[in-house]
């Protein structure tokens, strides 16, 4: 699945709303106690419903190129590496490898 950056950004525009809510008082002092002052500012349900109405089911295996993603891992401090050709991977759901 190809998709221009001009997409993507008119997704953020349509969806930035949603994607970056405003949580709750009560959210936010559960976020900041569990994953401290340092945390993300935004809990990503709403990324994470936007990146699933738009990419559906498909897997991460399912590109028509192969494909890798760099990412950290902030709870376990160290990097992750996403090769859309090995088997530990492949059958990810997109949305989750992208989010």
């Amino acid at each position: 699945m190809e998709m221009p950056a001009r997409d993507i950004v008119e997704l953020y525009r349509e969806n930035g709303k949603v994607i970056f809510a405003k949580s709750s008082w009560g959210k936010w002092f559960k976020r900041v106690f569990d994953e401290g002052i340092d945390g993300p500012k935004y809990d990503g349900e709403g990324l994470e419903k936007t990146l699933k109405d738009v990419l559906e089911n498909k897997t991460f295996g399912s590109l028509p190129k192969k494909v890798m993603i760099s990412a950290y891992d902030t709870a376990n401090r160290s990097p992750l590496i996403f090769k859309s050709w090995r088997d530990k991977y492949s059958q990810l759901p997109l949305w989750e490898v992208v989010k």
